[in-house]
């Protein structure tokens, strides 16, 4: 039986299945499939393609725990090495063309600094950002170096160079393509281009930034200019998400042009055509555009952060901080409001001040651990019984205050009396030991135009007062006119 209970928890399938050690093998399936796509696109477009499996490992990486790459690395080693055999090439030439394509994932993940614990997301242009962009370029340029010597050895002429220059750019537009996508995305991100009218927005323009980019060989002057319009349209008004997603639909019409640019004319010329129109595309719209995108995204973010900073140090000036309730100088703000509203000055409006009984007794023998718990639960019954427009605010110790506008005596009398009732039976228990308690209350009901803010404090102070002398546990009205003055 004790070997039973000691036996540790069997964990559930799905928890297998979702597993940290378990998302390699994900990884390394999915980057065979890419790859050995890519192979087959390649095959058809004089063994060209947007070669987007790195792209996609890359994101696996930098999504997951640090301690994990070395597994994510191998997992995407072993895969284009089977896809590049499965595609046709001898074991050797894959193995080595495998490697080369290592040479794209592995710089990003020596140069780009990460805690162990958390994933890379794409914040502004800082230096996690930075190292990312010169990494991955310095990454797609070795393997282009090495994919050529393989293929031509060190012979430096003509067909060596568009070897290089097509394995550098079509490996680059995918990593443009896909990593910006993939480092971007959150889940407040997401939410916030979720939303019905954003939603709209972004297909529209990924359907009208597709049909710009099929267009724009007919174009030659400006299509550059013209492709760089919605990717800065989307920059502002959709976030460095929808930029990313705009990237990735203009290098989707590349990629259906470069595997038609095979079997079929199209408006770009020749493959050696389009692979140059693809790099200076890149130099002088996709690369600039997500670089702007970045910057507005690292702007409202920062702008959030300040405004959100803004509200909470404003909340910190106006509210008490054990309770949540307003403190005493929003209260006496709120009451001046009150007084100074010439619609009040027709109505009745009542003030009760509140005052705990036995709170110092709690306090001596329960401790002020138990003292400020009882306060917040005071607060809590304050709070829910009292309506929409009042408020309801600790003035400092165990004393409370609720402005009731556009309140009679008769009604404000019924709302203190209901205070004073669920106190009373409210069970504070502390360390097994309960506490009674009752409060006190003063209320004074005024018009507007006769009197002042000194005047009806020192009233709802002196009805308090009175209440607590008088024994506690009970509602004083203040009558004396008297004391106005």
């Amino acid at each position: 039986m004790d070997q039973q209970l000691n036996e540790p928890a069997q964990p559930s399938i799905r928890a297998i299945l979702t597993g940290s050690t378990i998302m390699p093998l994900y990884a390394g399936l999915t980057n065979f499939f890419l790859a050995y796509g890519c192979i087959l696109f390649a095959n058809k477009s004089h063994y060209v393609s947007i070669w987007v499996a790195n792209a996609v490992l890359l994101i696996f990486i930098f999504r997951s725990n640090k301690q994990h790459t070395r597994d994510y690395f191998k997992a995407g080693i072993i895969a284009n090495a089977l896809a590049n055999f499965m595609g046709g090439g001898p074991i050797l030439l894959s193995i080595c063309l495998a490697l080369i394509n290592s040479l794209e994932i592995l710089l990003p993940i020596l140069l780009v600094p990460r805690e162990t614990n958390k994933p890379i997301y794409i914040r502004g242009l800082n230096k996690q950002t930075s190292r990312l962009a010169i990494s991955v370029v310095l990454g797609c340029l070795l393997a282009a170096v090495g994919a050529t010597l393989m293929t031509v050895g060190l012979t430096l002429n003509e067909q060596a160079i568009n070897i290089a220059f097509s394995w550098f750019t079509v490996d680059l537009l995918a990593m443009i393509a896909i990593l910006p996508i993939g480092l971007a995305v959150t889940k407040k991100r997401c939410l916030k281009l979720l939303r019905p009218r954003r939603l709209i927005e972004l297909i529209v323009i990924i359907a009208a930034t597709m049909a710009i980019t099929w267009v724009s060989p007919h174009y030659p002057k400006i299509r550059y200019v013209i492709i760089l319009m919605p990717l800065l349209y989307a920059a502002f008004r959709l976030g460095l998400v929808g930029a990313s997603m705009i990237c990735f639909s203009i290098v989707s019409i590349f990629a259906i042009n470069i595997m038609m640019s095979g079997s079929v004319n199209t408006d770009y010329g020749s493959i050696e055509e389009l692979i140059r129109y693809s790099f200076l595309l890149m130099c002088i719209t996709l690369i600039p555009g997500l670089m702007i995108a970045i910057l507005i995204q690292q702007r409202d973010e920062k702008e959030l952060v300040t405004r959100q900073l803004q509200i909470k140090l404003k909340h910190q000036a106006t509210h008490d901080s054990l309770t949540g309730l307003i403190n005493r100088r929003q209260f006496e703000a709120e009451l001046n409001t009150l007084i100074d509203d010439p619609k009040a000055t027709k109505e009745t409006n009542s003030l009760l001040f509140l005052d705990l009984d036995n709170f110092k007794q709690v306090n001596d023998t329960a401790g002020h651990i138990a003292g400020d718990e009882l306060l917040r639960k005071i607060a809590e019954i304050l709070t829910k019984n009292v309506r929409s427009t009042d408020f309801v605010a600790r003035l400092g110790g165990d004393e409370f205050a609720i402005i009731l506008p556009a309140c009679s005596q008769e009604k404000a009398i019924s709302l203190a009396e209901g205070f004073i009732d669920k106190i009373i039976n409210y069970p504070f228990t502390w360390d097994g030991h309960e506490h009674r308690i009752s409060i006190s209350v003063g209320l004074v009901s005024f018009q507007a135009h006769n009197v002042s803010l000194r005047a009806l404090l020192n009233r709802a102070d002196i009805s308090c007062y009175a209440a607590k002398k008088e024994g506690g546990n009970r509602i004083h009205i203040f009558t004396d006119a008297a004391t106005d003055a």
